[in-house]
């Protein structure tokens, strides 16, 4: 109406990314006066996009004429082209007394105008809802890693179409990169790509990204990075590696090999071939009673990069310590919870006789005409020294027989295969074949025995 001002407001909501710039136009085409317009602050939503108002105040003596067109013209990088919404201002002289449908007419138009740009918000959303950014997680990878052992790597990226994504795989080009150092803006010049390794699954919306790698001690403390490209967005995501390699030889020895009433016994504990260096140790008596003192001698490191120690404790031998437990706890990072392993040791006074296994043959069905091969374990026994016979139907046997070097075990007791090679025959079907133990520490020798009672013919 001649003489009043009305303001009119454009409603930009859920858009992303934040820049975005609102301008009013009248119908020739000219931009409005910048005092005549207020377009607030995107205000950021719950979900990560933002929205924002912007007003504009009409004076009806501005107007050139009665009717006049006004525009809010949005410009997104989400839009390929300006986006436009307009509504008709009319200016009314004087009424008398009071014009009610002039004032419902001009509500309706005026919500009518907020509605079309709310609804033209929404369609925007829709239209280009890939703009809002995926969610990227952080780099799974397992609890311990070990050495020439396969490792996957992996990343999952939630919110955007397969189509909009491109995700890539680096090494970092030194063992004390880490995760620092690389940031959106970084070229990734210089890293190792990938991609070759990479796979991708992917089910609807969620892309789980994998990289397997097998790694070896050089690669301790090395980064790798995740780099996730949507539209014009790179997301990257860092982790560093931590190479384990477990002892491959934990043992207890003693001098002397059988422990004497009233002597002193000196224990000693070898862990070899383990990475990192980092390693602790502990002496035990019955699982409880700490051991003091004890020596430590490393660790080394060999041109493998691998490191060995050995521990030694003494003790006087007691009567009270006949059939105890000794135990050398090892705490490293590649044992998994609870973070050690316990080698025992037994103190016999006695020594200890073997435990033999029964006689197996290789292969299991002998073949006529074909060699064959039994076999059988002796175990923990102690001292070393054991005397093995063969024999067949009673009668001593001395070809094809053979016995492997005794082997000192972790728990400081001794093992041993025995071996006998024989082309079975028709006259050895149903043949008795003996094996004999005799140990120190036995009451009586032990005996094994096995029977060819059948043969397959070739």
């Amino acid at each position: 109406m001649t003489g009043e001002e009305k303001t009119l407001r454009c409603d930009i909501t859920k858009f992303y990314p934040e820049q975005l710039k609102v301008t009013w136009k009248t119908e020739a085409g000219a931009e409005s006066a910048q005092w005549d317009v207020c377009t607030g602050v995107p205000v950021p939503n719950s979900d990560g996009t933002f929205s924002v108002s912007s007003r504009i105040t009409v004076k009806a003596e501005r107007l050139k004429s009665d009717v006049t067109l006004y525009e809010c013209e949005i410009q997104h990088r989400s839009f390929s082209e300006l986006y436009r919404q307009s509504v008709s201002v009319t200016v009314e002289g004087p009424l008398q007394p009071y014009n009610t449908l002039a004032l419902i007419a001009g509500t309706v138009i005026s919500s009518v105008f907020i509605t079309v740009l709310a609804i033209g918000g929404a369609v925007m959303v829709y239209r280009h809802l890939h703009a809002v950014p995926p969610t990227v997680s952080d780099i799974v990878k397992p609890d311990i890693i070990y050495a020439k052992t396969p490792t996957k790597l992996s990343c999952t990226v939630r919110g955007v179409q397969p189509k909009h994504l491109k995700i890539q795989w680096y090494k970092k080009p030194t063992c004390n990169s880490g995760a620092a150092g690389i940031t959106e803006t970084d070229p990734l010049i210089g890293m190792e790509d990938l991609q070759d390794l990479t796979q991708l699954e992917s089910e609807e919306n969620v892309h789980i990204s994998t990289i397997t790698l097998k790694l070896t001690v050089d690669d301790d403390n090395r980064g790798y990075c995740c780099v996730v490209h949507c539209g014009n967005r790179k997301i990257i995501r860092n982790t560093t590696v931590r190479i384990q390699v477990p002892p491959d030889l934990l043992q207890i020895s003693s001098q002397p090999q059988i422990p004497k009433l009233g002597q002193p016994l000196v224990l000693c504990c070898r862990i070899e071939k383990f990475y990192p260096e980092d390693v602790r140790l502990e002496w035990h008596r019955q699982g409880t009673e700490l051991l003091q003192p004890a020596t430590q001698f490393g660790p080394f490191s060999d041109h493998e990069k691998m490191y060995s120690l050995w521990s030694k404790t003494e003790l006087m031998v007691a009567s009270v310590d006949i059939g105890t437990v000794c135990t050398c706890r090892v705490y490293h990072s590649s044992f998994p919870a609870p973070f050690y392993k316990d080698v025992p040791y037994h103190i016999n006074t006695d020594g200890q006789p073997p435990n033999v296994a029964f006689i197996k043959c290789d292969p299991p069905q002998p073949q006529l005409g074909t060699e064959c091969t039994l076999n059988l374990c002796v175990k923990d026994f102690c001292p070393d020294p054991v005397t093995i016979t063969w024999f067949q139907d009673g009668e001593k046997i001395s070809d094809g027989a053979f016995d492997s070097p005794a082997s000192l075990n972790v728990n400081g007791l001794y093992s041993m295969w025995t071996f006998l090679k024989l082309t079975p025959s028709k006259q050895n079907l149903s043949s008795a074949f003996k094996c004999v133990v005799e140990h120190s520490a036995q009451t009586e020798p032990e005996e094994r025995q096995f029977t060819l009672a059948h043969l397959m013919k070739v």
